[in-house]
């Protein structure tokens, strides 16, 4: 049985439907036919995702809220991430990696191939903020994104996110905050593989800047333009955070450029 890979993608720019394109081209390139492939949607252009899959070996799964981890009204609920685990796995005996569309892996990852290599563990990406909404009371130090994790077999994701959820006021509407507080709050409770930020580097889009200089008592970045030079800096991946939102995003464009000029060099 293959470990699988998905992507999940819901409402998006063009940006976002480019640079999911450019996360499968990436992540084929790299692992072949290691994974079986999924891309899930929900308020997306399923013509646009047809034409990005292409022949390929990828199956396309429309998502439904039934699925939902929690039970949350869909309509007070409009955008929410939660979106990303619908449903919790796709198949619960295998290893299973759930990737947000805009994350695009550039080079092998070190924490996959142990992942894989094991039946015990997660994996857990370090974010540079603290972004738990209201879940934010369960952690201390610790910062992890949930748009990129990988789940072992039989590692119920669902049941451990409604059990946090049940256990801290059942909360009714749940942002993109609250989400990534509740998901990771809840992975973080067993054995995980920790991937830092600066392997994984969050890439903002506003004014096209990059997460820096964390401060922790105000719990905020220095959001002034710091280039990114792709491809040069020891990533192995980038998140383009807000390009499913944003028309316009200046490192998404660099990012281009410089791939570009690698392949042409």
């Amino acid at each position: 049985m293959k470990p699988i890979f998905r992507w999940t993608i819901g409402g998006a720019t063009k940006n976002g439907y480019e640079c999911l394109e450019y996360s499968i081209n990436a992540v084929l390139k790299l692992y072949g036919d290691t994974f079986d492939y999924y891309v899930l949607y929900n308020n997306s252009n399923v013509q646009m995702l047809r034409e990005i899959v292409g022949h390929r070996p990828i199956t396309l799964i429309a998502q439904s809220w039934d699925d939902c981890p929690i039970p949350i009204d869909e309509a007070v609920n409009k955008g929410t991430s939660v979106w990303k685990f619908c449903p919790g796995r796709l198949n619960i005996n295998c290893h299973e990696i759930v990737s947000d569309n805009d994350v695009i892996i550039v080079k092998k990852v070190k924490q996959i191939d142990e992942f894989l290599s094991r039946n015990d563990s997660l994996i857990l990406v370090e974010d540079p903020i603290k972004f738990q909404g209201k879940f934010r009371h369960l952690f201390n130090n610790e910062k992890y994104n949930a748009g990129f994790v990988g789940l072992p077999p039989g590692y119920d994701l669902a049941n451990e996110m409604k059990m946090i959820w049940e256990q801290n006021g059942s909360p009714e509407v749940v942002g993109q905050s609250d989400e990534q507080g509740l998901t990771t709050a809840a992975m973080k409770k067993s054995k995980f593989i920790s991937v830092s930020k600066e392997q994984f580097l969050l890439v903002h889009a506003e004014g096209g800047t990059a997460y820096a200089n964390y401060n922790a008592e105000t719990n905020k970045n220095d959001l002034g333009y710091y280039r990114v030079n792709f491809f040069e800096d020891g990533s192995s991946a980038y998140h383009f955070v807000g390009i499913n939102r944003k028309e316009k995003h200046q490192h998404w464009e660099l990012f281009k450029k410089q791939l570009k000029q690698r392949l042409t060099v």
